[in-house]
């Protein structure tokens, strides 16, 4: 029954004849080509699209060609690059992570936070201190480090 309902739906055409829906602009599509781990598509839908959509793709051309530049050392980058890397990824697409942005992040902010928790446990407050500063040094903002920080220093008050 929905399947026929979708076919009838389908194939009627609408008064006046169908409607020309406009295509989006070519740095909404690299945008959702990033979003979806084709950089490839990405980068070259910028790249032509500063033709059509200038200012937008003139801005995302270098982030994208930067941020694919950076995929394949994912497992083995700079704290600075790191940094890069997820300024990147919020830059290009400021309400949506990327599909390559999560390992970055569970490599270099995750884990370093779960290891710098466990070694507070473990009375290791001198590691659990480098590990936030390590988290906090490619993603300054990240609310959880910013607490982890706090509390050490308030248990180091004490």
């Amino acid at each position: 029954m929905i399947a026929a309902l979708t076919l009838l739906l389908l194939t009627v055409e609408p008064e006046g004849g169908m409607q020309k829906v406009p295509a989006p602009p070519a740095s909404d599509m690299a945008i959702l080509y990033f979003m979806a781990g084709d950089l490839r598509r990405a980068v070259d839908t910028a790249r032509a699209g500063m033709k059509s959509d200038p200012v937008r793709c003139k801005a995302l051309h270098p982030m994208l060609v930067e941020y694919q530049f950076l995929v394949p050392k994912r497992e083995t980058l700079t704290q600075e690059e790191a940094k890069n890397f997820l300024a990147w990824d919020k830059k290009i697409s400021p309400k949506a992570t990327g599909k390559l942005t999560p390992l970055v992040v569970q490599r270099y902010v995750d884990l370093p936070l779960q290891q710098a928790r466990t070694a507070n446990q473990g009375g290791d407050v001198a590691r659990s201190k480098k590990l936030v500063a390590d988290v906090l040094a490619v993603d300054p903002a990240n609310a959880d480090a910013l607490a982890l920080k706090a509390a050490l220093s308030a248990d180091a008050g004490r």
